[in-house]
Formats: C-alpha cells, sequence, structure tokens
C-alpha cells in the first residue's frame, strides 16, 4: 500500500463523521502525507495538486512541511566543471534538468533550492 492509500484510509477512519473544518490529522497521518508529497514532487507535481489527492488545502500541507524538519534530508545534485572556462559549471539535479554556463555561488544557491 503506498504513502498516499495509507493517508487516505487512516484519514477516513480518523475522521468519520467529522466537518471538514473538525477533521484532526495526527504526527503519523501527517508524516505519510509529507512522504507522498516528497515523492511526487520529485515527479514534477505541484503543491496545490499534491493537496488535492491527499484531500487537504495547500495551505494546510504547506504548514505541515514547514513543521517537518528537513535537515538530513540529502539529494544528489552534481556539479560539473565546463572545459571551455574553468569558472562556470554545469548544473544537473537527479531530475535530469542541466543548468550551463553558471558561478560557484550561482550553483550553491541553486543547490540549496532544490534541497
Amino acid at each position: 500500500m503506498d504513502h498516499l492509500e495509507k493517508f487516505r484510509t487512516a484519514a477516513t477512519r480518523q475522521n468519520k463523521n467529522r466537518p471538514r473544518a473538525g477533521r484532526r490529522y495526527p504526527d503519523e497521518l501527517r508524516r505519510l502525507a509529507v512522504e507522498h508529497y516528497r515523492a511526487r514532487r520529485e515527479a514534477g507535481v505541484a503543491r496545490y495538486e499534491i493537496a488535492a489527492e491527499l484531500g487537504v488545502s495547500s495551505l494546510t500541507l504547506k504548514r505541515w512541511l514547514e513543521a517537518v524538519p528537513t535537515f538530513g534530508v540529502l539529494r544528489p545534485v552534481r556539479i560539473i566543471e565546463t572545459v571551455e572556462t574553468s569558472n562556470l559549471l554545469t548544473l544537473v539535479t537527479p531530475g535530469g534538468l542541466r543548468i550551463e554556463g553558471v558561478s560557484w555561488e550561482q550553483a550553491l544557491d541553486a543547490a540549496r533550492a532544490f534541497s
């Protein structure tokens, strides 16, 4: 069973007969939602679409993401020096996005943005 299915099943059980505004999501449900979010974001899906899949608002999902510590979650990013000039780099993300002709500072900023 994937994260989304586990989340939906547990959320339905947890919030049976509750109005939408009164729904509760314990920490374990929030963790499942965040794990689902991370997997879907790597596939390029927008936060609002992921929130719709989970049946929560985009703002709620954003708050859950902010509450979960992200340090320690490493994502591989390769920085390749270009042959033509040693001060310009090519950044290649795990998803295959390739950015050429960036400085070290720009590459570091981009790596931080992708993490």
